[in-house]
């Protein structure tokens, strides 16, 4: 009987072994391909901004103003802090101008350039 027993539990292990190595794995109908998705919900909502915040500004650390005037500085403005567009300081009684862009000027520009460094804001 003994036998009779581990002969059944040993063909049915082969069995199921044969099985999981023979048939082809798929994948479960959960993970199946997704439906393609052609439309979203969406809702408006206003904002009016009128919520009141508290600011505190913090100043950063001192920071040296470097140009590329040579000579003698007759003026200085930028201890007040820098605007752009308004006068840095003065060489050799030239103004010198502080400008700050949206991008970057890396180049001289000659009359009638053209470009996105010409356009700059």
């Amino acid at each position: 009987m003994a036998w009779l027993l581990l002969a059944v539990l040993l063909t049915a292990a082969l069995a199921v072994g044969a099985c999981a190595l023979l048939l082809p794995d798929r994948p479960p109908a959960l993970l199946g391909q997704a439906a393609e998705v052609t439309s979203a919900p969406a809702s408006v909502q206003e904002y009016s901004g009128q919520q009141q915040v508290t600011v505190v500004p913090s100043m950063s650390a001192k920071r040296d103003l470097v140009g590329n005037a040579s000579g003698t500085v007759t003026a200085d403005w930028s201890a007040g802090g820098l605007n752009s567009g308004k006068g840095a300081y003065r060489v050799n009684d030239r103004t010198v101008v502080a400008l700050a862009t949206a991008s970057p000027l890396y180049r001289d520009l000659a009359t009638n350039d053209t470009g996105e460094d010409v356009r700059v804001e």
